[in-house]
């Protein structure tokens, strides 16, 4: 209980200041767009990362942020469920869930799910800017997205050519080791179009 209540008093310190950034106080009236919820999301685990906070503290502490329609809609679904008895039986990742079905409009899902299964880096993305863009999108499908060795797949296979022919052959366990290898053919390409490129010398 001492946990909670410091917990609390950090994030009435930082309320203030993140309604502000956001736009007063209808910062968190309506999402309208995946992305609100998803920062939405991210600011409050980096207050609980940052505070120590255990997982039964969570979904307390965020609904606690909650204003307007945001709070009108909690306060009904949490009565429907079985009001505080439910409630501590709720997990942070229950919680995530439930927050994106309510704020991630589902005609927004289904783009996503379009968008990840037939992702592929740019012309003009290095394969971390790539892995930083597939990642969000994998954040937001959650368990759509696949294990991490489906995302990793996925990921590989969306490589640019060039990169991907030195990778296709080879297996990943998680996506992070598909961006550790890609850079060192990255360069390897970008020198032999230098090569090509670099007239010779009479």
């Amino acid at each position: 209980m001492t946990q909670c209540r410091r917990a609390l008093r950090k994030m009435m310190m930082t309320q203030k200041a993140y309604k502000q950034d956001k736009g007063g106080d209808a910062w968190l009236v309506m999402a309208t767009a995946p992305v609100d919820a998803e920062n939405w999301i991210s600011h409050m685990e980096k207050i609980f990362d940052v505070m120590g906070c255990e997982d039964a503290f969570k979904t307390r502490l965020a609904v606690y942020m909650f204003e307007g329609n945001a709070l009108a809609w909690w306060k009904a679904y949490k009565q429907a469920k079985g009001g505080d008895a439910w409630l501590v039986t709720v997990t942070w990742a229950d919680f995530k869930k439930l927050f994106f079905l309510q704020f991630f409009p589902r005609a927004e899902q289904e783009h996503l799910k379009r968008e990840y299964h037939s992702i592929h880096q740019t012309s003009t993305e290095t394969s971390t800017e790539f892995m930083q863009r597939f990642l969000r999108l994998a954040a937001f499908l959650g368990a759509v997205a696949g294990t991490e060795e489906e995302q990793a797949k996925n990921f590989q296979w969306g490589l640019r050519r060039s990169t991907l022919n030195h990778l296709m052959y080879m297996s990943y366990t998680d996506v992070a080791q598909v961006a550790n290898a890609a850079p060192n053919y990255e360069i390897l390409h970008e020198r032999d179009d230098e090569d090509t490129e670099r007239p010779d010398k009479w």
